[in-house]
């Protein structure tokens, strides 16, 4: 299932948004943009319109001014039919189950399961009333993956089927894509444990029979989308999954690998929706692009402008304007804290395998005395003085920095600094 527009009217900030011709061959659309400009309202607008497909809830106590930028409608129902989501081809024969869509408010600490109930159709609809709401699915999905064990040994497994085999067929994907994900030390699903444990067990290194709630935040945050999105691609394999902040809780070297973690465990028919801060995250995404660009979509919301007036927004590529306004987010100010304050060009040789011996041997013996300097070989003295050019790039490229030129001659050094030459 693939999305091709979306209409929103007077819909929570927005008077009118229209995201339009969305490729049917994407798999994967980035929302991206700062606090506040409507990337988890699209979410929000997808649970509704699924919601009501089977409850229609009035518009007091907690939904009261909600959904609404202008309160006009006494039931969410009206809200819903203010929501206009085109698919590329058919459109789906029901809504309830075409979106699985993750909150921000992840977090599930510890769990017990004591008691197994039928899971299939309650995995089906929304977990979800709002995008805003507390979302925790690990002890949900034990339960599942527990029930639908039963069923499998039961009713389809071959007579002959180990438990030892079953397992590998049940986990081998989900075991995989955690071991790309935490290779040192390898992090893996062991099992469900036992029945009096009620809850998953890990590899962790050497350790077998690791307790899920001995897990870091970081890996139960990584593990409970990975879990989620390998047990409802069995269930709902052709919807529209959405993740909101999917790198929350996640270190920075691991917000990437997330992204392809949970894209090796979708479907070929689903369609994935993030909305996301994170320069792993779109780093990952943009190397997708470059692969394969007719699989990518970036949806720029930094180019919203007023959400008083009508906003349209279409397929982005990840340009560099589209990079500045990501580091200023994800940064702000802080990139001066890893920019040199002085850049000196100086002779050697740039191709060599040292990347210019000269300034290989600046940088060690300068280090510790003139941390906030960085030595550039740029070739012979001639080359050197001639670098106006590259001179005036650097500034442009780098606020806030010094740039000198120094060569040797014989006994003198010779320093360029602006226009003027000092020796």
């Amino acid at each position: 299932m693939r999305i091709k527009n979306i209409k929103l009217d007077d819909y929570k900030r927005f008077t009118s948004l229209e995201i339009s011709d969305i490729p049917q061959t994407t798999k994967l659309v980035v929302l991206v943009g700062p606090n506040g400009c409507g990337k988890s309202s699209v979410f929000d607008a997808f649970i509704l319109k699924a919601r009501t497909e089977y409850v229609n809830e009035q518009l007091t106590g907690n939904y009261e001014q909600y959904y609404e930028k202008r309160q006009q409608a006494e039931h969410t129902h009206d809200i819903a039919n203010r929501i206009s989501i085109d698919f590329h081809g058919n459109p789906p024969p029901s809504l309830k189950s075409a979106f699985q869509i993750r909150s921000a408010y992840r977090n599930e600490a510890d769990f017990r399961v004591t008691r197994i109930s039928t899971q299939h159709d309650r995995q089906e609809v929304p977990r979800l009333t709002r995008i805003i709401d507390i979302d925790a699915a690990v002890s949900q999905n034990y339960e599942y993956l527990t029930w639908k064990g039963l069923q499998d040994l039961y009713s389809t497994a071959k007579p002959e089927t180990t438990f030892d085999e079953y397992r590998l067929e049940a986990l081998g994907d989900m075991q995989d894509a955690m071991r790309d994900l935490f290779p040192n030390p390898e992090l893996v699903l062991q099992d469900f444990g036992s029945m009096q444990s009620g809850t998953f067990r890990f590899r962790k290194g050497t350790v077998k029979d690791f307790h899920y709630k001995n897990l870091s935040s970081g890996e139960k945050a990584a593990f409970d989308i990975l879990l989620d999105v390998f047990v409802k691609r069995h269930i709902t394999p052709d919807a529209i999954f959405c993740i909101d902040e999917p790198e929350l809780h996640v270190s920075t070297a691991l917000q990437g690998k997330l992204l392809t973690a949970v894209l090796s465990l979708l479907p070929e028919t689903a369609q994935l929706w993030i909305a996301t801060h994170s320069l792993g995250v779109v780093k990952e995404a943009t190397r997708i692009y470059e692969e394969t660009p007719n699989e990518v979509v970036f949806l720029d919301f930094f180019n919203c402008g007023d959400l008083d007036d009508d906003v349209f927004l279409k397929n982005s590529k990840p340009s560099r304007s589209l990079w500045r306004n990501v580091f200023e987010v994800a940064l702000n100010d802080l990139g001066s804290l890893t920019a040199p304050q002085q850049i000196v060009l100086c002779e050697g040789d740039p191709n060599h395998v040292d990347k210019g011996f000269d300034a290989s041997c600046y940088n060690r013996l300068f280090a510790s005395d003139f941390d906030d300097t960085l030595f550039i070989s740029r070739g012979g003295e001639k080359q050197v003085i001639r670098q106006p050019e590259l001179k005036m790039i650097l500034k442009k490229i780098v606020t806030d920095v010094k740039i000198y030129l120094i060569t040797t001659n014989h006994k003198q050094v010779l320093c360029y600094n602006g226009t003027d030459a000092t020796t």
